[in-house]
């Protein structure tokens, strides 16, 4: 087992955790602070410190989320070259999703 499995196995445990306690999925204005004090990584990218499943989640707040971060990401712009030269069929790259993705390559 990769230690990326490992990570994806933790954070699903995590909120398997939260769902079971009853913890509320995050509001609005908590992704809006979390998206506001996030650091980006040495590579300069906002999602590494956070979870990977985020970015494939079914959950619509954690897809939220993920498109916020994105959204606030300084490189964000090698993000979507590299979904888009590798053809990522599944998660949010870039801030948009396999939909969004599709429809875009169908345009150009």
């Amino acid at each position: 087992m990769t230690a990326a499995d490992e990570r994806r196995r933790a954070a699903a445990r995590e909120r398997q955790r939260r769902h079971r306690a009853g913890e509320p999925a995050p509001n609005r204005r908590q992704i809006r602070l979390r998206v506001a004090n996030a650091t980006p990584s040495a590579g300069g990218s906002l999602c590494t410190d956070e979870d990977p499943e985020l970015w494939f989640s079914d959950n619509e707040e954690d897809q939220a989320l993920a498109k916020a971060i994105c959204a606030a990401c300084p490189v964000r712009h090698v993000c979507h070259a590299k979904a888009e030269a590798n053809n990522e069929q599944y998660g949010i790259w870039a801030g948009e999703d396999r939909t969004l993705r599709r429809t875009r390559r169908k345009v150009a």
